[in-house]
């Protein structure tokens, strides 16, 4: 059988510590969150002290694990790929429980994290570091994990009650009652209730505090606040209850039941550290035991769009029209372009236009549905059709700027920035760190680009290419030596090498980060609060996280390291 954990601080288990039960267990290293990352924040180095893309990343890290380890030749003839588990504690606990099912919660993220109460839940420190990410893929579930354990983790914002109900395999949840990083009621005790799964547990250490750590000189700074009494009953009780689990729900051995019981728990329970064991709980319980009413709602009204109370004067026009007013780039693959193929329009945005159409009809209760009427947009245009109410909105690679006159943003959809595409043979004439003199430099006017470009390199000869087929025109001016370097949103030119079926591997984008950093947002108007919640409802669902993975996710990865830089890895 096969065990792999996640974790944010450091459990203090010792080689050899405990007998083995013929588990092998890897143990991964999160770069964006480990000691070595730290040590880098805490020199001043990095903005923030943890990554936020590490919400993502590191349940990708035990996917590219597993991954790598089916590769193993060796190592893969000895596992048995249908018993695998996952453990995580703390953070770690998070990335366990997306791995096994749970997708990151961006919607409540953001609204949880916007309101900016103060709070005596400190893990909500870690958990709002996600709320300046853009949406993206948020299902990290690997089906290769069969059961899941998390140890004091961080849940109630990051994963939500909408997203901790996904989860349909044996899960595992233990907690310290005197835990004041992840506070036990609310990351643990509430979030077991929104578990749906046939098998879950809840683990209870009467006392125990968060961390695992020993106290014999072992801690030190922060450690020791997360050290806690009796850390070597903790870790016998972490053992007995992790390996009766696994024994039951990963190898089906069903000699171990007895040891997953209330009565089991009592038994093996210190006086000074009593562990208990639950398999059932209810609000009304769980209630019943605060003696009054609870601070904290056991059951949050899930995130679910509604109808405005009072429209605004766009839902007014919709409802009356039964008509939805999109305006979209041509030019902007592979958020919106023409498909030669076919000559048709196409694209994330496209698809976007018709699916927010049907979540209208069905919002406002539309009979008959809506019409979707796309209206081409250009650079020059696309903010004045907004503003003179010619479209409900537009839609394309807008980078979100704040001081748009009578213009507001959708929430992000998307990340980007600028690049320098160049050809193979003519990547080493360009640096960056020079004035560009002598280069000819494509770029797109009245464009964000353009202004970066012509303030930062202003002795670079510029080359602009008008018009709706502007960075077409370019890339073909580049392949065929009249300009040196097309320069653009790094998507946008991978859209368009992609749209002309050209090969990537003739091409390079550089530098590797991103000179600007772009979060891209649908155009509305400013003066419409109701119709830009409503927008950002649609945006925060299925439906359109799934059109915006099927046209974006080539180019995911790319975005995801831009996240990473612009939103944390620049020095102050």
């Amino acid at each position: 059988s096969f065990w792999v954990g996640s974790h944010y601080c450091n459990l203090g288990f010792k080689s050899g510590s405990s007998p083995s039960h013929g588990y092998i267990v890897i143990a991964p290293e999160h770069i964006g969150s480990n000691q070595e990352y730290q040590e880098a924040f805490l020199r001043g180095e990095l903005s923030v002290d943890v990554s936020p893309i590490e919400f993502y990343s590191r349940p990708q890290d035990i996917t590219y694990l597993l991954d790598e380890l089916e590769q193993n030749a060796e190592l893969n003839q000895i596992i048995d790929w249908e018993k695998v588990g996952i453990f995580g504690h703390s953070f770690g606990g998070n990335t366990a429980l997306a791995v096994a099912g749970a997708p990151i919660n961006q919607a409540r993220i953001n609204e949880v994290c916007q309101q900016n109460q103060p709070s005596l839940n400190m893990s909500m420190l870690l958990q709002c570091r996600a709320s300046g990410l853009p949406s993206g893929n948020t299902n990290l579930k690997d089906d290769r994990v069969k059961v899941v354990i998390a140890a004091n983790p961080v849940t109630s914002t990051a994963l939500g009650v909408e997203n901790m109900g996904k989860i349909d395999i044996p899960t595992m949840l233990l907690a310290g009652s005197k835990d004041t990083t992840t506070p036990f009621i609310i990351e643990q005790a509430h979030p077991f209730l929104w578990l749906q799964t046939e098998h879950k547990y809840l683990g209870v250490m009467e006392g125990g505090t968060h961390g695992y750590l020993l106290n014999d000189g072992e801690a030190e700074g922060f450690a020791a606040f997360l050290s806690n009494p009796l850390p070597e009953v903790r870790r016998s009780y972490l053992q007995a209850m992790s390996l009766a689990f696994l024994e039951v729900h990963l190898r089906n051995n069903q000699n171990y039941q007895p040891y997953l019981t209330a009565a089991y728990a009592q038994n093996i329970s210190d006086r000074a550290l009593p562990l208990h064991l639950v398999r059932s709980l209810t609000v009304e319980q769980l209630e019943l035991a605060y003696g009054d009413t609870p601070p904290v709602t056991s059951i949050p009204e899930t995130l679910v769009a509604t109808t405005p109370q009072r429209s605004g004067e766009i839902i007014a026009q919709i409802r009356a029209s039964k008509t939805l007013k999109v305006a979209m780039r041509s030019d902007a693959a592979p958020f919106g372009f023409i498909d030669d193929t076919e000559n048709l329009w196409t694209g994330y945005c496209d698809e976007f236009a018709d699916s927010l159409g049907e979540y209208l009809a069905e919002k406002l209760d539309i009979d008959g549905g809506i019409e979707v009427i796309k209206i081409p947009s250009i650079l020059e245009n696309r903010f004045q059709l907004v503003r003179d109410n010619t479209v409900h909105l537009e839609c394309g690679s807008n980078t979100i700027q704040p001081d748009r006159e009578n213009i507001s943003f959708s929430q992000p959809i998307f990340i980007s920035g600028t690049r320098f595409l160049v050809t193979q043979d003519n990547a080493d004439r360009i640096n960056l760190n020079s004035t560009l003199a002598n280069l000819r430099t494509g770029v797109l006017p009245d464009s964000t680009t353009a202004d970066f470009i012509s303030s930062t390199y202003p002795k670079t000869k510029i080359v602009y290419f008008q018009g709706d087929r502007g960075r077409s025109e370019g890339i073909e001016a580049l392949s065929e030596g009249r300009i040196d370097t097309m320069v653009s949103d790094g998507v946008l030119l991978l859209g368009e090498i992609d749209r002309q079926n050209k090969n990537r591997e003739n091409y390079q984008l550089i530098p590797e980060n991103p000179l600007t950093c772009d979060f891209y947002g649908l155009i509305l108007p400013q003066s419409e609060p109701q119709w830009r919640s409503l927008v950002n409802d649609f945006i925060d669902s299925d439906r359109d996280r799934e059109i915006r993975n099927k046209w974006t996710e080539k180019y995911s990865d790319r975005a995801l390291a831009d996240a990473d830089f612009c939103l944390n890895r620049r020095q102050n």
